[in-house]
């Protein structure tokens, strides 16, 4: 709830404002003045006194590569367990070859090595990534439409770039 209030705080100053109130149905609608707090249950929680490891967010196996030896593919197993894409060994073959093409892409690794803020590099991973997907919508239409649904396309945007920025030591 908390995540959600900060989130909310810091979307509202971005919305536009509203010269026009709202139409009396609308306010009619919700009153809120009638909404009342209450303490509905009061108690304790006992915590247990013992070590315990608390594991880290993140979007699967991911975050847990310390023996992994091709992270990318740990990308792609990813993507099949969560959203069942399934990728198969040809589109596998087809990402890392551009991942290959991230990696030596000048003005990707210029952005990236730059003093520039996490959001300019962010969005400069994003757009050569797309360029690159793009290249796949007349050769490979069907390994295009599955890196491209919005779901799929945040989670490998988000993650890929977050193991090419460690391997190239910027965050």
């Amino acid at each position: 709830m908390e995540k959600l209030y900060v989130f909310a705080k810091a979307l509202n100053r971005k919305l536009p404002r509203r010269q026009v109130r709202l139409p009396y149905e609308i306010r009619d609608a919700a009153d809120l003045d009638s909404f009342r707090l209450q303490e509905t249950y009061s108690g304790s929680i006992e915590l247990e006194k013992e070590q315990g490891v608390i594991p880290g967010f993140g979007d699967g196996p991911l975050y847990n590569t310390e023996n992994e030896k091709d992270p990318l593919s740990h990308i792609i197993t990813a993507l099949n367990e969560t959203y069942g894409i399934n990728l198969t060994e040809d589109d596998k073959v087809d990402i890392q070859r551009i991942g290959t093409r991230l990696e030596s892409d000048e003005s990707l690794r210029a952005v990236l090595n730059a003093d520039n803020p996490r959001d300019a590099k962010v969005y400069k991973f994003n757009q050569v990534l797309d360029r690159l997907l793009l290249e796949f919508v007349h050769t490979k239409l069907e390994l295009y439409k599955k890196l491209t649904e919005p779901k799929v396309n945040e989670m490998l945007q988000r993650q890929w770039y977050e193991m090419l920025a460690s391997e190239m030591g910027s965050a």
